[in-house]
């Protein structure tokens, strides 16, 4: 990310394309640079949006990140500010956390506030319905209902969230077969 930023007066809301999995971490490392590099005043806000959802079997809900790789930043561009993302951009301290802002361009290209409020709607949207889904969980029995190996029958050995796929034992010509499978693509046996 360049440095070279024309500077703005007013807070904008931006995109930043950061490693999933670490979107509340990126918010919490830039807020720390930023009260050490005295620039707390250029962040006004911090949006990494997310759902709860709650597992079966327990009652404590889990906050779930709609949009994962992403986080949404209201703050002022300046060098200063520039200063603290670019710490987290390259190979220091930071460990390349963030990608880069959204969209690719010379220059962080701000959302209109209009902008930011359907991006916002939109991914609530999409997960309307899913809050309630069940969770998958080791040995459980599951039927794959497309894909390659649709109407196979077999137990989940293993879960990824983060990819939202399942890693399945399938007997295929009487051996034990692992196959991998997308949430969707899956159902469970009652």
């Amino acid at each position: 990310m360049s440095t070279a930023v024309k500077a703005n007066d007013g807070a904008f809301w931006y995109v930043l394309q950061v490693r999933s999995g670490v979107e509340k971490s990126v918010v919490e490392n830039i807020k720390r640079i930023a009260v050490r590099k005295n620039a707390s005043d250029l962040f006004e806000d911090f949006n990494v949006p997310s759902v709860e959802v709650a597992k079966h079997g327990t009652a404590k809900p889990k906050s779930k990140v709609l949009c994962s790789g992403y986080v949404f930043v209201k703050m002022k561009v300046n060098e200063l500010s520039m200063s603290v993302i670019n710490e987290m951009s390259g190979s220091g301290a930071g460990n390349k956390l963030i990608i880069s802002f959204l969209p690719k361009a010379s220059t962080p290209q701000p959302l209109t506030e209009r902008e930011y409020k359907e991006m916002l709607a939109t991914m609530m949207k999409s997960s309307e319905g899913k809050t309630d889904s069940i969770a998958f969980e080791i040995g459980m029995d599951v039927k794959i209902i497309s894909g390659s190996f649709k109407d196979f029958k077999g137990t989940i050995v293993g879960v990824d969230k983060e990819k939202s796929s399942l890693e399945i034992s399938v007997s295929v010509f009487n051996r034990e077969t692992s196959v991998e499978a997308n949430f969707s693509d899956v159902e469970i046996i009652k």
